[in-house]
């Protein structure tokens, strides 16, 4: 299930960092992913190639939050990312940020953090997940409610060890 949100005005993602993903919108952005609703929820997962993150190491991320409306209100946002792979973000480590509660400026304040990626995540392509919320309780991965958004990005998540070979990715096939 997805975030979902009713009121276009007030919490909206306006910048989304991390590894590769450098993603700006603004409060009429609509991203062409499925069920994505301006405001609401935005799937970018078909428009912003993946960032590829490798087990044990610890990366840079950004989330900057603003308003789509004149006035700014207290706010919680999350970033998920689902590292086993099994569909949901609820399993112990996914909630890999939570903002701590307060106002952010109209205009948009950036807050950087770090991410490691778990030795134990499981290889391939999976989701991420961004959710603020307008609520001194953190959202969960498919918050509903008034205020607030949601975004899915994908990442590509690499073993900490591939037995000692160097792959090489390029369009239309894999050489190593």
């Amino acid at each position: 299930t997805n975030p979902s949100f009713s009121s276009t005005a007030d919490e909206e993602l306006f910048n989304v960092t991390l590894g590769t993903i450098n993603n700006t919108s603004n409060c009429s952005s609509v991203a062409s992913g499925p069920g994505s609703v301006n405001s609401s929820y935005n799937n970018y997962t078909t428009t912003v190639p993946a960032a590829t993150l490798i087990a044990g190491q610890t990366y840079p991320a950004s989330v900057t939050v603003g308003y789509c409306g004149t006035l700014s209100y207290s706010n919680i946002f999350c970033m998920f990312i689902d590292w086993n792979r099994n569909g949901v973000f609820t399993d112990a480590g996914e909630t890999v940020y939570t903002k701590p509660y307060g106002a952010s400026l109209l205009g948009g304040t950036a807050y950087p953090f770090t991410v490691t990626v778990p030795t134990t995540a499981t290889a391939g392509l999976t989701r991420m997940r961004v959710v603020v919320n307008e609520s001194s309780v953190a959202p969960t991965p498919t918050q509903s409610g008034t205020w607030g958004e949601g975004e899915d990005y994908l990442v590509n998540v690499l073993a900490l060890s591939d037995g000692g070979n160097t792959w090489s990715w390029q369009p239309g096939g894999m050489t190593g």
